[in-house]
């Protein structure tokens, strides 16, 4: 299938079927960055458990006008 504008919208992600030579699913397949990528994005749901402002804050809108900010809860 085209991708549209983007030519890698359909690109195949390496690894999960027979005979992918490359299997980025598996530690051992990825590359340096892929590594520190997937390394992040796994920390990212801890961060919640880890501070309790992204369980219970609140969320708010800060609108600049004229100089000044007014936060609307």
């Amino acid at each position: 299938m085209p991708g549209g504008g983007d030519p890698d919208n359909r690109r195949d992600f390496p690894g999960g079927w027979i005979g992918d030579t490359n299997d980025a699913f598996a530690q051992s397949g990825r590359t340096r960055e892929q590594q520190q990528i997937s390394h992040t994005c796994s920390r990212c749901p801890g961060f919640s458990r880890e501070h309790a402002a992204l369980r219970s804050g609140r969320y708010g809108i800060w609108l600049p006008t004229n100089l000044l900010m007014f936060f609307f809860p």
